[in-house]
């Protein structure tokens, strides 16, 4: 398994994981604290950018998610929770899975697998995702 299949299966495992029912477990829990992460190195409008990226590729599958009607949140991730909370909690959730997978995909993208992988484990706790990328360190 290569890096970026080992990441995507460790957040969708992660997610799994997560008590919750109806997707603002997984706001709270995974898209706020890496919300913080992120901005602290590229700004609130950083982050916006990303989650609307990230939004416009899950709303392919989750056309409710799109950014294309935003909300009056001030915040992207109000506007996430508020629209998970119209739906049932396995489309929620798969949702919630699908714009995770785009951001870190972006991410990786961008400045590559194993700096996402430190951030994404800054943002969440370091045994988040197990050793994962420990392995690909030189």
């Amino acid at each position: 398994m290569d890096k970026t299949d080992a990441r995507r299966k460790q957040i969708a495992d992660i997610i799994a994981a997560l008590p919750d029912t109806d997707g603002t477990g997984v706001v709270e829990h995974l898209f706020e604290p890496l919300r913080i992460e992120l901005t602290s190195l590229i700004s609130d409008e950083g982050f916006r950018s990303i989650f609307e990226r990230s939004a416009f590729l899950a709303g392919r599958k989750f056309a409710w998610l799109s950014v294309e009607q935003p909300l009056s949140g001030a915040s992207p991730l109000d506007d996430l929770k508020t629209r998970l909370a119209q739906q049932e909690s396995t489309e929620a959730r798969a949702a919630c899975t699908a714009l995770l997978l785009h951001i870190s995909d972006l991410m990786a993208s961008l400045i590559g697998e194993l700096l996402t992988i430190d951030i994404l484990r800054s943002a969440w706790g370091k045994d988040a995702l197990g050793s994962l990328g420990e392995e690909f360190q030189a």
